[in-house]
């Protein structure tokens, strides 16, 4: 009876898995455009120029600005160079999503005898009760934004070497 169970749990389990691939085969393999960061430049006269990112080299920064033209600055004009770095919510959302399942896999196997089968009905029942909510709290923690800045001016150069590779990994090219 015991081996029926899990065959029938087993079962469950795969066509599940197969009709969350076919309803969303867009999101598995679906790429975004990167875009760059929208960065606050501080330049040495005070001058402060808000753009996108687009490209860092090593003597100097290219923007795009909310009217769509390139702008490029050298690294002796600018002070400081201020921005926000985001969390990732889906990272976070997938995180509580698991913890859940895998608390819910536990519990769904510790009460009955029921083996595998209850452990993956006890895995999507608890987690779907508890993991939504849990994961929607974890992924919106994880996605809080924080102000960084990178200040160039009086810098030694393994500081300026230091601030070029963060914003390099923000840029769009």
């Amino acid at each position: 009876m015991t081996i029926f169970k899990r065959k029938n749990g087993f079962k469950q389990f795969l066509a599940l898995l197969v009709v969350v691939t076919l309803i969303c085969p867009g999101v598995l393999s679906a790429k975004k455009e990167k875009h760059g960061a929208w960065i606050k430049v501080i330049k040495q006269d005070m001058q402060v120029v808000e753009g996108e990112l687009l490209k860092v080299q090593d003597t100097e920064i290219l923007l795009m600005t909310n009217s769509e033209t390139g702008i490029t600055i050298p690294l002796d004009e600018i002070r400081m160079i201020a921005y926000k770095k985001k969390g990732k919510f889906g990272t976070g959302f997938a995180l509580g999503i698991g913890i859940s399942m895998l608390v819910g896999g536990i519990a769904g196997a510790s009460g009955h005898d029921g083996g595998l089968g209850m452990a993956v009905v006890g895995a999507f029942y608890y987690g779907g009760i508890f993991g939504l909510p849990s994961g929607l709290l974890m992924g919106a923690f994880s996605s809080t934004s924080v102000n960084k800045t990178c200040v160039f001016q009086n810098a030694s150069s393994q500081q300026v070497s230091k601030n070029l590779e963060e914003l390099k990994t923000m840029a769009r090219f």
